[in-house]
């Protein structure tokens, strides 16, 4: 959380992804060879963290010590470090590495704030350190992006923004704004293929209703870390909780929030978020899938199904109604019995998902779901050049009529509610007066 700024100092909430890099001065050679950068961070402006990255071949990046946080040398002072290592296997001379901060502090103060150390120290292994220098950093959008957790440090990038409020913080989510206005959540719990546990459903919520409310956001993606999208529930800890029978008898609408399984698969909201499905998409994933707006899917490893008959336990989060409206009441049927997993072009025909591309690997040759990530977020920038109020609206008309209200009655609804409210506002002023100038309209944030 940012710090309080003194009262003469307007507070600080410009939230980035500041991209640093070094060039290295002689080759890595063996496992404990590596070097570092300091920063004197003026803490009464604001909070540091940082995030591995690396784009050097052949080398990773660790932050040490603390984990992800800034060591306090001195607070009286506003003085704090982060020791970032490289590691390389073998000799190796690289071209630089990136490293990626998100902070509360404005960009030129940071920058400003940057010292490489100086040569001279031993290693605990006791060889010598190989120092990085000639520091330059680079702030906006930078077109690179990572999934934190999927073995990929690449940097997440781009300006986040002014935010109204501060972005949730949770170890089990990524949230990252690899373009301007579009926010990427990334399900973070690659080691059992992101299923979800009970707590994590608030969590998720937390997050959307953040999204919903922060101005400066307008699309949103959905994501998950290492070879999956989301397994589902977590299984194990769902069968701890029925053999503890501790607990009262929950009712599905008890079991799963408003909202639904991981805060979205009952999601009403706002704005529009978009699926970037780039593996398994099984049970509760499903669920969250089948209520997104639009969804992307790589075409080899993606795969959707609901398992749920399989286990003794039933897909109660909201998807089986709503399944029926995009597939029909067979195929829904077919899907729900048999608990059979489909590729993304069968679900491509049967019209779930909209779009399908090839899959990615990285050297290795183990897909890191890049491209499919990479599509929604083109997505998700058409969707945001548009006018916020406009897509607010017409997703409110769209909805309504999913939901079965009535194609007279969804109608209604949305022009006695968001359409009057949204009738010559700036936006739509912005969008007219560009069409009549031939020019491309700069729209502002929604205020609906």
């Amino acid at each position: 959380m940012a710090a309080e700024a003194s009262p003469t100092t307007p507070k600080l909430t410009h939230v980035f992804n500041l991209r640093a890099h070094m060039s290295r001065e002689g080759a890595v050679s063996g496992k404990h060879r590596g070097g570092g950068i300091r920063h004197l961070a003026p803490l009464t402006g604001g909070h540091l963290k940082g995030v591995d990255g690396s784009r050097a071949e052949g080398l990773s990046v660790k932050l040490m010590p603390g984990g992800s946080d800034w060591l306090i040398v001195d607070e009286a002072r506003g003085i704090a470090y982060l020791d970032v290592r490289t590691h390389g296997t073998e000799d190796h001379t690289g071209s630089g590495f990136y490293i990626h901060y998100t902070g509360y502090l404005g960009l030129d103060e940071v920058a400003a704030a940057f010292q490489t150390w100086k040569p001279g120290n031993k290693s605990s292994k006791g060889g010598d350190h190989h120092w990085w220098t000639n520091p330059t950093f680079e702030t906006g959008n930078i077109p690179k992006h990572s999934i934190i957790g999927a073995g990929d440090s690449s940097l997440i990038a781009g300006n986040m923004g002014v935010f109204k409020n501060d972005p949730p913080d949770f170890n089990s989510l990524a949230l990252s704004f690899p373009i301007d206005h579009v926010l990427l959540i990334t399900l973070n719990m690659p080691e059992r293929l992101n299923a979800l546990s009970s707590w994590q459903h608030e969590q998720l919520e937390s997050v959307f209703r953040w999204y919903d409310r922060e101005p400066s956001l307008r699309c949103a993606v959905v994501t998950g870390a290492g070879r999956s999208f989301c397994a589902g529930a977590n299984l194990k800890e769902w069968k701890q909780r029925v053999e503890a029978s501790v607990a009262p008898k929950e009712t599905p609408r008890e079991r799963w929030l408003t909202s639904g399984f991981g805060g979205l698969s009952n999601r009403t909201g706002k704005k529009p978020v978009i699926a970037a499905v780039n593996g398994p998409c099984m049970g509760g994933g499903m669920e969250m899938v089948v209520n997104c707006d639009l969804v992307v899917a790589g075409r080899t490893k993606a795969k959707f199904g609901l398992p749920e008959v399989q286990r003794g336990v039933v897909a109660s989060a909201g998807s089986l109604p709503r399944l029926i409206r995009t597939l029909g009441m067979q195929r829904a049927s077919e899907m729900a019995f048999l608990g059979r997993a489909y590729d993304s072009q069968t679900m491509q025909d049967w019209g779930l998902v909209n779009f399908v591309v090839n899959d990615d690997e990285n050297d290795s040759g183990a897909q890191t779901g890049k491209a499919v990530v990479d599509e929604a977020i083109q997505l998700a920038k058409e969707i945001s050049d548009n006018s916020p109020d406009s897509i607010i609206t017409t997703r409110e008309g769209l909805r309504l009529g999913w939901e079965a209200m009535g194609p007279t009655m969804a109608t209604e609804v949305v022009g006695k509610g968001l359409l009057a409210r949204m009738d010559n506002g700036e936006n739509m002023k912005k969008g007219l007066s560009s069409f009549a100038n031939r020019s491309k309209p700069r729209f502002v944030n929604s205020k609906l």
